[in-house]
């Protein structure tokens, strides 16, 4: 059996955040959220990994892989 590694070559990451929090008299009534992340790495062979990712209220609602770099 062999195995093969993977280097990282090239690795970029592009975030976009937004909070919510809310309190009455100390006590959480409201939070929520959304985060999506544009992420692209390369590895020693040359493979490409692009996926856009997007996620709300803690849960991911899209990977999208991009075919290209």
């Amino acid at each position: 059996m062999s195995a093969t590694k993977f280097v990282a070559l090239l690795s970029f990451a592009a975030a976009a955040m937004l909070g919510l929090l809310s309190r009455t008299n100390g006590v959480t009534t409201m939070a929520g959220g959304r985060d999506s992340e544009d992420y692209v790495a390369s590895d020693s062979t040359g493979y490409c990994y692009h996926h856009k990712l997007v996620d709300a209220q803690g849960w991911v609602t899209s990977d999208k892989l991009v075919p290209s770099c």
